[in-house]
């Protein structure tokens, strides 16, 4: 017979005692691995990945996919390098190239004619960051959150610490959040949407390292949602070659 949660309660003080199983452990903060994931960004000394973005737009005439890959290094304090391609590429060569080493910042886009010297690098990663399906943000945005403004993953609202699940065999956090909408200065300069969308996102952060291995976000739009998830390979203080910093965009006719 079922028992109502009084007579359960009942039934467990009466019964004979026995050695009480020690409780699991709570599991950690969503906001305390957040805020430890920002921290190991914002101090390592060097980082470098591949990724791939894959978003699937959802619509009433049916669903399409766009793929892209990028390509992350960076090295305190001020050498750093990215790149991304869409996949089926008829060249395989780089789309969009982002560079900075010390006080001179040069962007190359194939839709633009040659090499721009930019402003700031952080100017130069705002440009490219809706084309780059946010690629050109997310991890920037961690490596220097002093210099590259917008909201950045550690800024999640709401957020939940879910049940761990292994990415590519790696122990990962999982975290569910919302990234709350800019201010309204921030939107004016950047030309964004009124109302601003607010953005849900999953993020799988490893367990031993803290590093990001793979961003889920669904950005709802007047047609249908866009959902885009984005996987990493990364490298948290790893040697990072000359060859992954210096700046060579593909010739152009």
């Amino acid at each position: 017979m079922k028992l109502p949660l009084y007579g359960l309660a009942c039934a467990d003080r009466d019964a004979a005692p026995e050695k009480a199983a020690s409780a699991a452990p709570d599991p950690q903060p969503a906001k305390e691995i957040l805020a430890r994931t920002a921290q190991v960004y914002a101090e390592c000394a060097s980082y470098r990945d591949t990724g791939s973005v894959v978003t699937t737009f959802h619509t009433g005439d049916g669903t399409s996919t766009r793929e892209l890959s990028f390509s992350t290094a960076f090295v305190r304090p001020d050498r750093f390098h990215f790149e991304y391609a869409e996949e089926g590429s008829s060249t395989g060569a780089p789309e969009y190239v982002i560079w900075r080493h010390g006080g001179e910042v040069r962007s190359w886009w194939d839709l633009r004619p040659g090499v721009k010297k930019e402003d700031s690098l952080n100017m130069a990663l705002a440009a490219a960051t809706g084309v780059s399906a946010g690629s050109a943000h997310t991890v920037p945005s961690l490596l220097m959150p002093k210099e590259v403004e917008g909201r950045r993953l550690s800024d999640l609202t709401d957020a939940v610490h879910k049940a761990d699940e292994p990415v590519e065999g790696h122990a990962c956090f999982v975290v569910e959040g919302k990234i709350p909408p800019p201010p309204p200065k921030v939107a004016e300069k950047r030309k964004l949407p009124r109302p601003y969308p607010i953005l849900s996102w999953t993020v799988w952060i490893d367990e031993a390292t803290y590093v990001v291995r793979k961003v889920e976000m669904t950005l709802p739009t007047s047609r249908g949602d866009a959902v885009e998830v984005t996987t990493y390979e990364p490298a948290l203080n790893a040697a990072v070659p000359d060859s992954a910093l210096v700046f060579n965009p593909p010739a152009t006719p």
